[in-house]
């Protein structure tokens, strides 16, 4: 008897999120056979990337049936329900739907594309979805439970890593585009605490700056076309060996030759998928 797909929906915006909401609905309207656990933080925890409590304990909640709410941050939940709640793995990690956009380098500080990166170390697929504009989830949720669908049923290797951007409710594609240019401001307000008059600080914020650049996931979105970017898990920048023995003459290469290093084959697949 062929086993259900088993998918793990998780975000960084908390259990109760519309975006993820919506991801429940989508997965139990359109693939009412597939067995969905939803594993997600309590409350919002936008912008703690891959950070994972290691020196406190983690509290959970039930919130019905396979849906558990947890005390801690985005990759903590997949690593707790792989290890502690679910029975069996799941085929794929659904992290999302994001409020907001990870384009460019916001995959470096989102949870949201944590959850995706800690199913994919653990050689699970994963898909992160974010939604850059309004708050209106239904179509993109059923275009991204449709390509979890597909990504689940992929050999398990190579890992697939997918970050999925959809510009507003309306949209066309998805289609493959590399990780854009984000300029950030850099910006530090200090302010004083009206009581105590103690000195605290807001960092970041608004506007964020894409560069137009032809082929990239913020320019696609600029232009309604959603976007979908394969991702790494290996940052080795294999390019840069040869460079970095030239300019570092003191670093021994050892026995390996750099230059016959080649890259995962995880674009190449989603490529030939999408």
């Amino acid at each position: 008897m062929t086993q259900p797909v088993k998918v793990l929906l998780t975000n960084d915006d908390g259990i109760n999120a519309p975006g993820i909401r919506a991801l429940e609905r989508a997965f139990k309207e359109n693939y009412p056979e597939a067995e969905l656990w939803t594993v997600a933080p309590n409350k919002g925890r936008s912008t703690s990337s891959h950070a994972m409590n290691l020196a406190r304990p983690v509290f959970v909640y039930d919130k019905g049936k396979r849906r558990i709410a947890v005390d801690g941050f985005p990759a903590d939940c997949v690593y707790l329900a792989l290890y502690g709640l679910m029975d069996h793995p799941p085929d794929v990690v659904v992290s999302g739907i994001n409020a907001g956009a990870n384009l460019g380098k916001d995959v470096i500080y989102s949870g949201t594309v944590a959850c995706a990166r800690e199913g994919a170390i653990r050689g699970i697929h994963g898909v992160a979805a974010s939604l850059v504009n309004g708050e209106e989830y239904g179509q993109a949720a059923e275009n991204v439970a449709e390509i979890a669908m597909a990504v689940a049923a992929q050999p398990k290797k190579p890992v697939i890593l997918l970050n999925l951007n959809y510009p507003g409710a309306d949209f066309d594609g998805p289609r493959l585009a590399r990780l854009g240019v984000r300029k950030y401001p850099h910006i530090v307000s200090k302010r004083a605490a009206p009581l105590t008059k103690a000195s605290y600080y807001w960092l970041g914020g608004p506007p964020i700056q894409d560069e137009p650049i032809p082929g990239t996931d913020s320019w696609l979105i600029h232009r309604g076309v959603a976007s979908a970017t394969p991702l790494l898990l290996d940052q080795t920048d294999t390019e840069g060996m040869a460079e970095a023995q030239t300019l570092m003459p003191f670093l021994d290469p050892a026995t390996v030759s750099y230059t016959h290093l080649t890259l995962p084959t995880n674009v190449s697949m989603c490529r030939s998928r999408w």
